[in-house]
């Protein structure tokens, strides 16, 4: 997906979202024009998080970025509009963040076999990159956070599984869940979110 792509879709997200969000709306600045996102990302910001986090970041997200540097609200049918995702500048890894989230993963399977859930199960994407329910827990302390936790769920980005094409795969991981949505990339999470408003 490119820059007029990610433009286009979020363009619609937002003109999808505005209606159900019309008390909030009027206190928003930035969604005068019906855009819930926020300001175009730099190419100097993108290299200066991935220095910072020590990591080339997928081109998916980095895509995203160039058109909104972050997103102002989710899908309040599925992804709670209590958070959203981060401006490029306060992404973090899930490890320094949420280390009461690993630990307690920890506590309730502490004797996993590594992998904990075999090939053969974890990469079962359906047609439109998703996965759903299981997660390796041993990926847990490698996982980047690139959203606010909104109705203990949060969004997050996965460099211990990397496609062909450099993509990361991409969490929507929930205690609610016992899991996590996982999706082949950055730009497969962000569709089906959007489809499932």
């Amino acid at each position: 997906m490119n820059n007029r792509n990610w433009e286009t879709l979020l363009l619609e997200w937002s003109e999808k979202l505005v209606p159900s969000l019309a008390d909030e709306l009027s206190e928003l600045s930035w969604t005068e024009s019906l855009w819930i996102g926020y300001p175009r990302a730099s190419q100097k910001q993108i290299s200066e998080a991935e220095m910072r986090i020590g990591v080339k970041l997928p081109n998916s997200y980095k895509e995203f970025l160039l058109v909104s540097n972050g997103w102002g609200r989710g899908c309040p049918s599925y992804w709670s509009a209590e958070y959203k995702l981060w401006p490029v500048e306060n992404i973090n890894w899930f490890c320094e963040r949420r280390r009461d989230w690993i630990d307690s993963w920890m506590v309730e399977n502490p004797n996993l076999p590594i992998p904990s859930i075999p090939d053969s199960e974890y990469f079962n994407y359906d047609k439109s990159g998703k996965a759903m329910g299981h997660a390796r827990i041993e990926y847990m302390e490698d996982l980047l956070e690139i959203s606010d936790e909104g109705d203990d769920a949060i969004l997050l980005l996965n460099p211990r599984v990397i496609s062909g094409n450099g993509e990361w795969e991409s969490w929507f991981l929930a205690n609610w869940l016992g899991g996590a949505y996982r999706y082949r990339s950055f730009k497969d999470m962000m569709l089906n979110l959007y489809q499932e408003c």
